[in-house]
């Protein structure tokens, strides 16, 4: 080859070269930041050198041993099991420790308990010579209705006196007949025999211990849409007669109002306490609120049935809160 082109070559080439774009220079990465070395727990050392140990001995302890001897390395599995236990619960932070409870009970509402009861609490009517009085009642069984004595006096002494209940429904009451079956007059309490069936409702009887007890106090002194009302109180104070025939009574807070004689008295789980009576409005001449009296349901259930057989008890006697003097 001619030298000229063998250095025209060259120079070209080293032209072309120095035509091309220089390569660019890349950019330098930051640096990330180093984390903290975390200081090392010792109480990680200690959890697994207990695991290790468990491990050891439960690898023993499955070992198929030839003697039914205790084997004193149990107690020591266990040692370890509740060390290994607090150690965790300790490290918190680091070890999750999961606790199942149990959901406690929600405790019934008022408006539960009332619609337990409200079917079965009807309002009495008493018509005769004498004029009218009204009340309440309660089923104790199907057809079977409990009230006080003084709601239905007047039929007692007057055979002509027309007793009628009202059943609640969904949009009113419903008229029934009833008769008298029995009665215990120094207890002041009545049973009705009525032409309907009803729901009867749970009894419970309380005690001075179990003092003070919500309760709900259900008559018809007043009441929504057919239904009775209802007032919420304390049962505050219980006392026990043992000159009237061991009568027991309660008193409440909760308002009794006329018309609402011979309801009953529930706690939270519509079961009935007492059967309401009385209520306190003077005591040493002066005015005082909050005592209304209630037969406790034991003094009556120790005379039902007496009551059902068709029995008059204590046709002389007065009612106890007179005799009692309240």
């Amino acid at each position: 080859m001619n030298p000229s082109i063998m250095v025209l070559l060259v120079i070209g080439a080293g032209i072309f070269l120095g035509c091309q774009a220089p390569t660019p220079t890349p950019t330098p990465m930051p640096t990330a930041t180093p984390f903290p070395t975390p200081t090392p727990d010792p109480r990680i050392e200690e959890l697994v050198g207990e695991v290790h140990k468990m491990n050891n001995t439960l690898t023993l302890l499955l070992t198929p041993q030839p003697s039914p001897t205790p084997d004193p390395r149990i107690d020591a599995f266990d040692s370890r099991l509740r060390n290994i236990t607090k150690l965790a619960i300790e490290m918190d932070s680091r070890v999750l420790v999961l606790e199942v409870r149990p959901t406690p009970t929600p405790l019934p509402t008022i408006k539960q308990a009332y619609d337990i009861v409200r079917k079965s609490v009807v309002r009495i009517e008493s018509k005769g010579k004498a004029g009218s009085s009204q009340g309440t009642g309660w089923a104790i069984e199907e057809s079977l209705l409990v009230t006080d004595y003084h709601v239905v006096a007047d039929a007692v002494q007057d055979p002509q006196t027309q007793l009628t209940v009202y059943v609640p429904t969904t949009d009113g009451e419903q008229p029934y007949s009833a008769k008298i079956v029995g009665w215990d007059r120094l207890r002041d309490v009545a049973l009705l025999q009525t032409d309907t069936k009803l729901m009867p409702l749970k009894t419970l009887g309380i005690y001075t211990s179990e003092v003070p007890v919500q309760a709900l106090a259900i008559g018809w002194s007043g009441g929504v849409q057919g239904f009775p009302s209802v007032k919420v109180g304390v049962i505050t104070t219980m006392y026990v007669f043992p000159s009237l025939s061991n009568i027991r009574v309660f008193q409440s807070d909760a308002a009794f109002d006329p018309g609402d004689s011979g309801g009953p008295v529930v706690d939270l789980q519509g079961r009935v306490l007492g059967v309401i009576q009385a209520s306190v409005t003077q005591s040493g001449g002066k005015r005082v609120l909050g005592e209304q009296l209630a037969l406790e349901i034991r003094s009556f259930l120790e005379v039902y049935p007496d009551m059902r057989a068709g029995k008059m008890l204590n046709e002389s006697r007065q009612y106890w809160f007179v005799e009692a003097g309240f």
